[in-house]
């Protein structure tokens, strides 16, 4: 995916937006949240450090189930390595919010997952500038039409900045 996006020393300006599966490896650290939130490293947390089901090695880091779970960001953590790509919702500041995890499946069970963002909107370098807005859609039409809910990004295209890389 990130060669759509690389030019010669650098990147064009573009946007990923989509079920990516697999938690954010943003890093941000924001006052204005509340203080339980401050102190994560990641800008999503470890929603799965305190499951115990078979299903965890789809989305943790190989060897860590049944041990201190730990989400698989490797995906995120290349497109975003040396700042290539920002994550929008931590870009912008916005409190983390789930994006799946409020689905019952056929039986009425809960999600096993619990809820977690891993539908992302990523933004290439010159295109970070005209991020605007970041928001999860959680109105219950939203919530009953599907196990992942909606998001969107506002932008200013002409904040993007030419020619840069």
């Amino acid at each position: 995916m990130k060669g759509i996006f690389r030019t010669t020393g650098g990147a064009r300006p573009g946007f990923l937006l989509g079920d990516c599966n697999g938690l954010s490896a943003a890093r941000v650290r924001r006052r204005r949240w509340p203080a339980r939130l401050q102190r994560r490293p990641y800008y999503d947390g470890e929603p799965y450090r305190k499951q115990d089901h078979d299903d965890l090695e789809y989305q943790v880091l190989p060897g860590t189930v049944g041990r201190k779970q730990t989400a698989d960001r490797w995906q995120s953590a290349t497109l975003l390595r040396r700042g290539f790509m920002v994550d929008a919702a931590a870009h912008l500041g916005v409190p983390p919010h789930a994006t799946c995890g409020h689905w019952e499946d056929g039986q009425g069970d809960p999600d096993p997952w619990d809820p977690r963002r891993i539908d992302l909107a990523l933004a290439t370098r010159p295109a970070a500038t005209a991020l605007v807005n970041y928001q999860v859609h959680t109105t219950p039409a939203a919530r009953a039409a599907a196990d992942h809910l909606p998001f969107s990004i506002d932008v200013t295209p002409e904040a993007i900045k030419k020619g840069e890389r």
